[in-house]
């Protein structure tokens, strides 16, 4: 599965230190390679794009996933998550094989 976020800076201040990272379930979904993303800045009227690759370690009902973006901004601290609806993942295949077919219920 691919995550794919994109968050602009809608303010006329620059927000800093910007971490990006995938909200999921550790036991139901594992990334592959780094599971967010981290800025130094981005300017008023910029937008940054990211692409977060995740698998399913097993088949799982009402998986929910999301996006949390951290920054500071004039000093201040600044929070917030998006979270897609639930959804149902069945994993085909046996475990142990290297490539699974994923189907979405």
């Amino acid at each position: 599965m691919r995550l794919d976020g994109q968050i602009f800076n809608n303010g006329t201040q620059p927000l800093e230190k910007i971490k990006i990272t995938a909200c999921f379930n550790r036991a139901d979904i594992s990334s592959i390679g780094p599971s967010g993303d981290t800025l130094h800045y981005l300017l008023p009227g910029q937008s940054y794009e990211v692409s977060i690759w995740l698998e399913a370690r097993v088949s799982a009902e009402d998986i929910i996933i999301g996006l949390k973006v951290r920054a500071k901004s004039n000093g201040e601290s600044l929070k917030n998550t998006v979270y897609l609806e639930p959804f149902d993942l069945k994993l085909k295949g046996r475990p142990y094989q290297t490539e699974r077919q994923y189907s979405q219920s």
